[in-house]
Parts: C-alpha cells; sequence; structure tokens
C-alpha cells in the first residue's frame, strides 16, 4: 500500500487516532483504494549493501592515504603512486 496515498485518505478524518486510523487503514484494503507499490527483492537489497560497504571502504581508504600522506609530508617524505594499482 502507497504510504503517501494512504496518509492523504487518512488525513481526511475528523477523529485522529490509531484506533481510527487502523480503521481507515482496514477500511481502505476492503474497498480497494489504495495503490500497490514495488518492493526490491532481498537480493537486490543485499547487493545495494554490498556495493554501499564497498564505496565507503574506498572513501576510507582514500582518506587514510591522504592523511598519511600530510602527515609524512611535515617531515619532508613524499610519497608518489601510492594507491594506483602499483
Amino acid at each position: 500500500m502507497d504510504a503517501r496515498r494512504a496518509h492523504k485518505n487518512l488525513s481526511a478524518q475528523l477523529n485522529k487516532s490509531d484506533a481510527a486510523d487502523a480503521e481507515g487503514l482496514a477500511q481502505l484494503a476492503r474497498t480497494g483504494w489504495f495503490t500497490s507499490v514495488h518492493i526490491r527483492s532481498e537480493e537486490a537489497d543485499r547487493l545495494r549493501a554490498l556495493v554501499g560497504a564497498r564505496e565507503r571502504l574506498i572513501r576510507l581508504r582514500k582518506d587514510l592515504e591522504g592523511h598519511i600522506r600530510g602527515v609524512l609530508k611535515t617531515f619532508g617524505i613524499r610519497m608518489t603512486g601510492v594507491g594506483q594499482g602499483q
């Protein structure tokens, strides 16, 4: 059930309580006044989590490399070519 449309329908009620909301949702389900929504599969969620974790790890690695370069630069040590697959 689309939450935005259900909210619009329930906001027209005079009595704003949890019981009234539950009754309103049941009424929407009974009458068919709802739109179904697409739910991603568990496999898609798992893949999305893996891609997000990979992006986060890459960002952390780059930040750490930059921090180390900055610290070593203060001591006159310059690193070149690190993090380029060499």
